[in-house]
């Protein structure tokens, strides 16, 4: 079977690593490429972990084009392009075109990989319209990624989806040369991965840290991601010192969360995020807050711990009852959470992904 993922980079990001996981996984037992729309640079920090045998093209190989171009240059290149699956990965004003004219020889697949209403660009949102008319006909078959984000599609788009959890490889792990942010014997390690942005909630949690670090707790937040918003980058660096630190874009995210004790994440609203598999993943505890198919992954107390609103009151409960853990108690949590993981092996998300394809083109054939 011949697959294409198609999204707009591998740059850093979940979505990212979930594309790259999925196609080294698909690839040894399937045709894998993948299709960017934008130009493949040197941010494209997951083309270097794609397995040599999954090809990789880009819509725009001689510079940025406008957006009309680009729309173009997509259903020109799935026009010629002779695979059994193209499966979307979000912007779908991009593929409008494409879906709605090669429909009947191609099979269109797209993952929500967020909350249905917090899902796709402001232009692309433009186009919410069409995608619903594509789901309920049917040239598109829709993948959710939690009960939650199921749950918030139907209600957007009044039609069914599959749901295939989101899922991670066991790790690689190689030293992250973290050890030297611990100023005590004593000091709690956190961390945090993902994108400077509103989603992600960063000012609270800096907040949450901040009012830890007043109260002489011997803790210290690492924070990992792209400056992707400037106004809360700048916000953020208000709090930087010796105990709140900016590492900047990482590509060793779970090598980070192995020498870590916790794993960070207060965001506003999320699909089933990678950065908390790859927590599971390592025994790294997860300290989260309850939006979209987080709770699906975690048991407050047992496998990590819930906030139970994205405030810094909730969050900072949260992360003082993680801190009243002794030992043994730590070590339990860890290894439940080492358990967990086993539900979300990216093995078993590429083969409910491959089965799926081949259950819609037999329906077809």
């Amino acid at each position: 079977m011949k697959i294409l993922h198609m999204h707009a980079s591998l740059r850093s990001g979940g979505i990212e690593a979930m594309i790259t996981n999925l196609s080294n996984k698909m690839v040894k037992t399937e045709s894998v490429k993948i299709g960017l729309l934008l130009e493949i640079g040197e941010n494209d920090v997951f083309l270097n972990k794609l397995d040599k045998r999954v090809s990789v093209v880009s819509m725009q190989s001689n510079g940025v084009v406008s957006k009309l171009v680009l729309i173009w240059r997509v259903f020109q290149f799935l026009r010629h392009e002779d695979a059994d699956v193209v499966h979307i990965h979000g912007f779908f004003a991009y593929y409008a075109l494409a879906v709605l004219l090669l429909h009947r020889s191609k099979n269109f697949f797209y993952t929500m990989h967020n909350d249905s209403y917090n899902e796709g660009t402001v232009w692309d949102l433009r186009f919410a319209f069409l995608k619903r008319f594509c789901f309920k006909k049917g040239w598109i078959h829709p993948v959710t990624i939690s009960h939650a984000s199921k749950q918030s599609f139907t209600e957007l788009y009044r039609v069914d989806s599959k749901l295939i959890y989101n899922g991670v490889p066991t790790p690689q792990i190689q030293p992250a040369g973290l050890e030297k942010f611990r100023l005590t014997p004593q000091t709690r390690l956190f961390v945090h991965a993902g994108r400077i942005s509103p989603q992600k909630n960063q000012i609270v949690m800096c907040e949450v840290f901040k009012q830890l670090i007043e109260e002489g707790k011997d803790v210290v937040l690492l924070i990992a991601g792209k400056e992707e918003n400037d106004n809360i980058f700048k916000e953020i660096q208000s709090y930087i010192c010796n105990r709140i630190v900016y590492l900047g874009e990482r590509n060793d995210v779970p090598s980070m969360m192995n020498e870590s004790d916790a794993f960070c994440l207060f965001s506003i609203f999320e699909g089933m995020p990678v950065t908390l598999l790859e927590a599971l993943s390592v025994g790294c505890v997860p300290i989260c807050t309850p939006v979209g198919g987080v709770p699906e992954a975690l048991e407050n107390g047992k496998v990590g711990f819930l906030a139970e609103t994205p405030t810094v009151e909730a969050c900072c409960k949260s992360v003082n009852d993680f801190l009243a853990l002794d030992y043994n108690q730590l070590m339990t949590m860890k290894e439940n959470v080492r358990k967990k993981f086993t539900e979300f092996d990216i093995r078993n998300t590429a083969k409910e992904y491959v089965d799926y394809y081949k259950e819609i083109i037999n329906k077809r054939s």
